[in-house]
């Protein structure tokens, strides 16, 4: 199971750029020329040493006004839960060398498996790949890539192509698809469910908030005007305390 994939320099993807996969169904989208092709023939080179569009030519996959390129693809062995990381690429040399890393990761980093400049061989790394990720060359090309507007035919076909892809992948494309995008369906409904109820909370929390705040702005004014008040009641105590000193003045000298 493929889970990240990673391009720098690779044609239209100028720098590095990284692309997470879900466990489920992935939606590429975008407009043309947009580089959703791109990544196919991205994950084509890194795992074959060949793209559909270019076979096995690399100095057109490099991006423009760059001298080298390199790819790499995170995958799962879902046998055994081990993460592999297979990189693939062109140097920046006068003729490009080109070079391949097959790695596995073992909790704390990476464990080199296979490498070109290790004495690995092409066939090696493809018969590596294929034990571990569960396809090979032939089942990408023919069943798992499929160009624009073929996927129909091949979900389509008739009894024949249909017992072929069943006999490639053991399962049937067309179950699984429609399967794939029910559950897509089920999990949208689920979510726009959670939504509604997450805004209906939002919204009691918001008017809470308003009535509380308008509590505060009342309480604010009620304290003001006690504060009023009381500074009122000190005037006039201070005023009596006053007069009582001069009434008692007054009593003591007429006692006097």
């Amino acid at each position: 199971m493929i889970t990240k994939l990673t391009l720098k320099n690779f044609k239209q993807y100028r720098g590095e750029h990284t692309i997470s996969f879900s466990p489920a169904m992935n939606l590429i989208q975008g407009e043309n020329d947009a580089g959703k092709s791109t990544i196919f023939h991205a994950i084509s080179y890194v795992l074959f040493n060949q793209t559909p569009t270019y076979g096995t030519s690399t100095s057109v996959l490099v991006s423009r006004g760059e001298r080298s390129m390199r790819v790499s693809l995170e995958f799962l062995d879902l046998r055994t839960g081990t993460l592999y990381r297979v990189t693939r690429g062109r140097e920046a040399e006068e003729r490009g060398r080109s070079f391949f890393i097959l790695e596995k990761n073992i909790g704390n980093g990476w464990a080199l498996v296979a490498a070109s400049d290790r004495g690995s061989k092409e066939s090696d790394l493809r018969r590596m790949v294929a034990n571990h990720l569960g396809f090979d060359k032939r089942v990408f090309f023919n069943v798992i890539y499929a160009p624009q507007k073929e996927f129909v035919k091949l979900v389509r076909g008739g009894v024949e192509v249909k017992r072929d892809l069943d006999t490639i992948l053991g399962i049937s494309i067309a179950q699984t698809v429609a399967d794939l995008l029910s559950e897509a369906g089920r999990q949208l409904e689920a979510k726009l469910v959670e939504e509604e109820s997450l805004r209906k909370i939002l919204s009691d929390r918001l008017s809470a908030k308003e009535k509380l705040l308008s509590d505060l702005r009342r309480l604010s004014t009620d304290l003001i005007a006690r504060k009023r008040e009381r500074e009122q009641l000190i005037g006039e105590l201070d005023r009596i305390e006053s007069l009582s000193q001069t009434f008692n003045m007054l009593l003591n000298k007429v006692l006097i």
